[in-house]
């Protein structure tokens, strides 16, 4: 038997909060096939070298903090049953200029 993971979560969206932190929200994907046990959230400063970190499937925001003032990160969603889905297109944010700078 062939299992299908989830589709993609649907209308990811990235926005910095302050300069040490960007919110991510999104929705169910239109095909979970399944219950959705989690999301998975990529995240970091290069494309190709991301962090990862584990939402529970009924949340549909995270807020990734403790990151660097005024740096863009790339961010990409994934959903996950039994089988990890396919993730989302690959986003981008640029948190704030930390304040401490200006006088």
């Amino acid at each position: 038997m062939y299992v299908v993971g989830p589709g993609k979560p649907r209308n990811v969206t990235v926005e910095a909060t302050s300069s040490t932190s960007i919110l991510v929200s999104w929705k169910e994907p239109f095909l979970p096939n399944g219950n959705i046990s989690e999301y998975w959230i990529y995240f970091g400063q290069q494309k190709d070298d991301l962090n990862q970190t584990t939402v529970e499937g009924s949340g549909r925001s995270w807020e990734l903090i403790a990151l660097r003032p005024f740096t863009i990160y790339y961010i990409k969603v994934r959903a996950k049953t039994t089988e990890l889905g396919n993730a989302s297109a690959l986003l981008n944010a640029t948190t704030f200029e930390d304040s401490k700078f200006f006088t």
